[in-house]
């Protein structure tokens, strides 16, 4: 049985749904446009670092930040070298690495 009551609450209920709808598409649209007129932020800043701020960034980028000493070495091998060989490890000398792990028995050790 349908009443005058049940009626209007449902009628109520679907006009409450349509302003909620309404007003999430109207505020959704509001940030969309506020958005699209922000400017991005200048990069000036970033080509006037200096040389040991570039290391660090380097450092920072590459890996967790620069331990004590690492700014120095990073210096002496110049920071492109440094990030060369970073992105191509293969270029690296890995000799020191591979005489210290010939010491090593379980590596020479079969997994039978």
């Amino acid at each position: 049985m349908i009443t005058k009551t049940s009626i209007g609450s449902g009628f109520v209920n679907r006009a409450a749904a349509l302003l909620s709808m309404g007003v999430l598409l109207v505020s959704t649209f509001t940030v969309g446009v506020g958005a699209q007129g922000m400017k991005a932020p200048s990069n000036r800043g970033a080509a006037k670092l200096n040389e040991d701020q570039r290391v660090l960034h380097v450092l920072n980028r590459f890996g967790f930040g620069a331990r004590s000493g690492d700014v120095e070495r990073v210096k002496a091998i110049d920071v492109n070298k440094y990030s060369e060989q970073q992105i191509l490890p293969e270029k690296m000398d890995d000799s020191t690495p591979e005489a210290r792990l010939q010491n090593l028995e379980t590596l020479r050790i079969t997994t039978a």
